[in-house]
C-alpha cells in the first residue's frame, strides 16, 4: 500500500489510503503538524494543519489536507516512520530562470558601490532550487538584494507584500534602482494589472477581497511569484490568506530578521512559504563587518515609585510612562547629550500616541510621526532627517520596521514594551553602516519605580545575551534603587 500525496502551490492532498493506516501512525503525522497557540500567558490551544478536507468524501484524492509548507516536514516524518509515499506533483515545471550572476553583474553596473556578499548569493541560489522557503537574514544584511535577485532571476510576474508606507515606497525605489522594471504599487483596486512587478500591503489586498473576492481572486492568480516580507507576520489570518490564494504561484517566500513567534504559530508561518532555507543572524552580519555593533546602556531615570493598581499593566502606563515629567525630562536631557555632539537619535515610543507628542514639546528640534500623520509630513520628515536638518526623529510603531535610517547613532527605547520580535526590529533601525559610524548605542530605561515596567526592562536585557555578539556590550550606567536591581 502506498499513500498518494498530491501536491499544489497552495494545499497538498493525502488520499483516502491514510485511512488504512495505523492509529499511531496517523497520529504522527497529526501531531507533527499541529502547534500549541499560546492564547494568553495561562492558556493555549492546539492546532492542527493536518485535517480532513472539506471536499465530498467521494474524492479519493483530496481525503487530508496540508499546506504545501510543511510538505518536507510530512516526508520526513513518514520517511522516519516507513509509511509509504507516492508524491504526484502538479504544480508543473519549475519555470526557466534567468542565472544569478547575471544578476550581480547588472548590480554593479547600476551601483558599484554596493558589495557583492557571499551569502546574499547563496540565499538567492537556495531560494531559486527549492522554489519556496523562509530566508531568515536580520536587519542590516541586505534583505533587499536578495529579494531584488530572486525577482530578477525567476523572471515573471511577482507580488511583494510590504508592512507600511513607508516599506512600500522605500522598496519600490530600490527594485526599480536595481533591476529597471515597472514596478506598481497596488492601492484602492489599482496598480497591479500591467506592471511585472507589484508591491501591496496586506489590508489593501484584504480591502479588495471584501468588496469582490472574484476579482482578488482572479488578481491573485495572476502571479507567479509571491515574497512575503517582514514574514513574521504570516501567521495573521488575513497575511496567510493572500499567500494562499496566490494558487499559481509554483515560487513563494517569506524574509525577516525576526522569524520567532512567541505565540507559537510559527508553523503557519512555515506552511504558507515553507521552511527556513537559509539564515544569518545578528552575531555573523557583526563579526563579518556588515553591520555597526550595538552597544546597550541600562539607566535608572529613579522616578517616583508606583503604588496601588498604578503597578499593574496597563494601569501603569499613563502615570509610569507616558505622564511621567521626571522620566520625560531625563530622555530629553539624553537627547540633548547626542544633540550637542550633533548626532542622530531615533526615539521609539508605540504604546500611546499622546507620549510622542509630550516627547516633541520637551526636546527642542524634535519631529514625532504616527500613523496618522499626513503622508507628506512623514516622507518629508524621514528626508529631512536623512539630510540631518534636525537630530531627534521620534517615532511610534510605525518605525518599528523596515525603515532605513542608516545615521542614527542612538537609539532611545522610551515605549518600555517586552515583545521579542519588536525589541529586535528597533535596535536594527540603528545597526545598518554608515561611513564614520563606529557603532550605535542603545538607551533603555530601567523603570524601577514600577515592578512591571522593570519586569519588562529585565526581559528587554535578557533578549540581548541571546546574541553572543552582543552579550559584552551590556552595561548598567549610574545609580539604581538597590532593592530592584537584577
Amino acid at each position: 500500500m502506498q499513500i498518494k500525496v498530491t501536491i499544489k502551490n497552495t494545499f497538498s492532498y493525502v488520499s483516502k489510503d491514510l485511512i488504512d493506516l495505523p492509529d499511531s501512525l496517523k497520529e504522527k503525522l497529526v501531531k507533527g503538524l499541529s502547534y500549541s497557540h499560546k492564547i494568553n500567558l495561562v492558556n493555549s490551544e492546539e492546532v492542527y494543519l493536518f485535517t480532513r478536507s472539506p471536499y465530498p468524501k467521494e474524492d479519493e484524492d483530496r481525503y487530508y489536507w496540508f499546506p504545501t509548507g510543511l510538505l518536507p516536514k510530512f516526508y520526513s516524518i513518514s520517511k522516519a516512520n516507513n509509511i509509504p509515499i507516492v508524491l504526484n506533483d502538479q504544480r508543473g515545471p519549475k519555470p526557466p530562470l534567468r542565472p544569478v550572476e547575471e544578476f550581480f553583474d547588472r548590480v554593479k553596473k547600476v551601483d558599484p558601490t554596493i558589495e557583492k556578499r557571499d551569502y546574499q548569493e547563496e540565499a538567492i541560489k537556495k531560494g531559486l532550487k527549492y522554489g519556496r522557503g523562509l530566508i531568515d537574514i536580520s536587519t542590516g544584511g541586505g534583505k533587499t538584494i536578495v529579494i531584488a535577485g530572486l525577482t530578477y532571476c525567476i523572471n515573471a510576474k511577482t507580488l511583494i507584500l510590504c508592512v507600511g508606507k513607508e516599506h512600500i515606497h522605500q522598496m519600490q525605489s530600490n527594485l526599480e534602482s536595481l533591476l529597471d522594471v515597472d514596478v506598481r504599487i497596488y492601492h484602492k483596486g489599482r496598480g497591479g494589472e500591467s506592471g511585472k512587478i507589484v508591491i501591496a500591503n496586506v489590508q489593501a489586498l484584504n480591502s479588495l477581497k471584501k468588496k469582490n473576492e472574484n476579482k482578488f481572486r482572479d488578481f491573485m492568480a495572476r502571479f507567479k511569484c509571491i515574497i512575503g516580507d517582514e514574514a513574521h507576520h504570516i501567521s495573521a489570518i488575513s497575511y496567510k490568506q493572500v499567500f494562499y490564494f496566490a494558487i499559481n504561484a509554483y515560487f513563494k517566500y517569506g524574509f525577516s530578521g525576526t522569524m520567532h513567534r512567541e505565540d507559537g504559530t510559527f508553523l503557519e508561518v512555515v506552511g504558507t512559504t515553507g521552511p527556513v532555507i537559509d539564515k544569518r543572524d545578528y552575531t555573523f552580519l557583526q563579526e563579518n563587518n556588515y553591520i555597526s555593533p550595538a552597544k546597550f546602556y541600562f539607566i535608572d531615570p529613579m522616578c517616583r515609585i508606583l503604588y496601588g493598581k498604578n503597578n499593574y499593566w496597563p494601569y501603569c502606563l499613563s502615570p509610569g510612562i507616558v505622564h511621567n515629567q521626571m522620566r520625560n525630562e531625563w530622555i530629553g536631557k539624553i537627547c540633548l547629550i547626542y544633540q550637542k555632539r550633533k548626532k542622530q537619535v531615533l526615539i521609539i515610543t508605540p504604546l500611546r500616541t499622546e507620549h510622542g507628542m509630550i516627547l516633541q514639546e520637551i526636546i527642542p528640534g524634535s519631529r514625532f510621526m504616527y500613523g496618522g500623520s499626513d503622508d507628506y509630513a512623514r516622507e518629508q520628515a524621514l528626508k529631512d532627517f536623512k539630510e540631518k536638518k534636525f537630530n531627534v526623529l521620534i517615532g511610534s510603531k510605525i518605525y518599528d520596521e523596515v525603515i532605513n535610517l542608516p545615521d542614527v547613532r542612538c537609539i532611545i527605547m522610551a515605549g518600555g514594551g517586552k515583545a521579542y520580535n519588536s525589541f529586535f526590529q528597533r535596535v536594527g533601525r540603528g545597526i545598518r553602516k554608515f561611513e564614520g559610524k563606529t557603532h550605535v548605542d542603545i538607551i533603555i530605561p530601567w523603570d524601577s519605580h514600577c515592578k512591571i515596567l522593570l519586569r519588562h526592562s529585565k526581559k528587554m536585557k535578557s533578549y540581548i545575551r541571546t546574541v553572543e555578539a552582543w552579550r559584552s556590550q551590556v552595561k548598567m550606567v549610574g545609580d539604581f534603587r538597590p532593592e530592584y536591581e537584577g
